[in-house]
């Protein structure tokens, strides 16, 4: 499900690589993107009561 290594694009440029741990350190675009998706996801609890 997660990647080894993730590349993240700013207007097809290469903006940063690595992990998602060593993005979620050094990169703020990359924070950025991740905020937004986790912010889009409902929480565990309501996945949990919809299965």
């Amino acid at each position: 499900r997660w990647a080894n290594h993730i590349l993240v694009l700013d207007k097809g440029q290469l903006v940063a690589s690595g992990s998602h741990e060593e993005l979620l350190r050094t990169s703020m675009h990359y924070r950025r993107i991740f905020a937004r998706y986790d912010m889009a996801l409902p929480p565990l609890e309501n996945l949990a009561q919809a299965v």
